[in-house]
């Protein structure tokens, strides 16, 4: 769930602990992405999230990790012109910046120039984060239209994917975190303002419907499903769609459209 390591093998099998460190494992997982975007046709592929938490959590895999995303890069591309990124998470790379990270640092400078974009995924209530830690200026270090004033930390065009937000409070693990439809509709027009005053390639949504419903029962008639591990993972995402569950729009929809609607370059 935090993004630090792989799942547990799907058919049960206790000896298999993938790694990047793993040769046998990343050239499984390349040739897998291959196939994955010869079969479709994607204009942007991001094949792993989160990679700063990963080698965070194993710092002996950080050259394994890097070697293996540079390597996978060139056999994507070769397959096909796609965009391809990994997606990094915004408080840990704000915060790799706020606390001079070295290994983070060093891992994001070494990716630079193998990235289309520098994709973030975006969710404070993830991080227990409120709306007013947020503003135009906190993205600064991740902009790279003005390079000599901020020093950010990549040359690329910023993209901000798995933005989310709750429109109605939730309480996961005995917190409470408040929310409401206003609060949702000024996330999203934070992100349209970085949009218009930075250099971004896109902003993109997490999930346009509430998962509410779908939480009710979220195993369905899937024997041997986990369903308190499904509902404790998704519960965070409540309320995030800019439609409710009954496919009602809430006000961030009206924004959502009104900003794609205009004429730009």
């Amino acid at each position: 769930d935090a993004r630090d390591g792989f799942r547990r093998d799907l058919l049960g099998r206790t000896t298999v602990s993938p790694s990047f460190a793993d040769e046998s494992f990343t050239t499984a997982y390349t040739s897998f992405l291959e196939a994955l975007v010869l079969r479709t046709t994607p204009t942007y592929f991001a094949p792993v999230i989160g990679l700063d938490r990963y080698v965070t959590a194993n710092s002996e895999q950080l050259e394994a990790a890097q070697g293996w995303f540079i390597d996978s890069q060139r056999v994507i591309k070769r397959a096909r012109a796609v965009l391809y990124f990994p997606i990094w998470n915004y408080w840990a790379v704000t915060g790799a910046v706020a606390e001079q990270n070295t290994a983070i640092l060093g891992l994001l400078n070494n990716l630079d120039q193998v990235q289309d974009f520098f994709a973030i995924s975006l969710y404070p209530a993830v991080e227990g984060a409120r709306l007013s830690d947020l503003s135009v200026e906190s993205f600064a270090p991740l902009d790279a239209s003005d390079r000599e004033a901020t020093n950010p930390v990549t040359t690329r065009p910023l993209a901000i994917v798995n933005a989310s937000f709750p429109a109605e409070g939730f309480t996961l693990g005995g917190v409470t975190y408040p929310s409401s439809e206003n609060s949702q509709f000024n996330f999203l027009a934070l992100l349209f303002q970085v949009a218009d005053e930075r250099e971004v390639e896109l902003v993109g949504w997490r999930m346009p419907v509430d998962p509410d419903a779908w939480l009710a029962d979220p195993c369905g008639v899937d024997v041997g499903c986990d369903e308190e591990g499904l509902a404790a993972r998704y519960v965070r995402f409540r309320s995030n769609g800019l439609l409710n569950e009954l496919l009602q729009p809430r006000a961030a929809l009206d924004l959502w459209d009104q900003y794609h609607q205009r004429d730009r370059l």
